[in-house]
């Protein structure tokens, strides 16, 4: 019976170990998923800053040599400034939110192999356990032969 017992409760050690696995997996991915949806969005929004970039060098070129004072040049220079330096921080929020989930995913994986390292532990402590109790059995078993 105390067998039985052992044994259940290596099995539920090493059912435990594999639901923690699985479950450590799901937040890693998940994480990573995170990380590579923020790499396209960062890479989306240098694109736009390119663009925009390039929209204030053309704006700014045409306002030199148009006249001083032309309002809609000067309004069309004023937009792709805006638009550059709204890029600018697009690109700025979404650098810290890939920066973010690049270390909760690390953090992650830390805390993975931790728990990972724990189970294995707990699985050799009964695993030891359950020879040991083999092994006093045996013993009972011969003295009582």
């Amino acid at each position: 019976a105390e067998m039985e017992s052992r044994g259940a409760a290596l099995r539920a050690a090493k059912e435990e170990a594999a639901a923690a696995t699985a479950k450590e997996r799901e937040v890693i991915s998940s994480a990573e998923e995170v990380a590579g949806a923020h790499k396209a969005e960062v890479e989306a929004v240098q694109v736009q800053l390119r663009a925009a970039k390039q929209a204030e060098e053309r704006a700014l070129a045409k306002y030199r040599t148009e006249l001083q004072n032309h309002s809609a040049d000067a309004q069309e220079l004023t937009k792709a400034k805006e638009a550059a330096a709204a890029a600018e921080e697009s690109l700025r929020a979404a650098v810290a939110a890939r920066a973010t989930a690049e270390s909760e995913a690390s953090n992650a994986r830390a805390l993975a192999a931790a728990a990972k390292a724990e189970v294995a532990s707990r699985i050799k402590e009964v695993e030891e356990r359950l020879a040991a109790a083999a092994e006093e059995n045996k013993l009972l078993h011969a003295q009582l032969t």
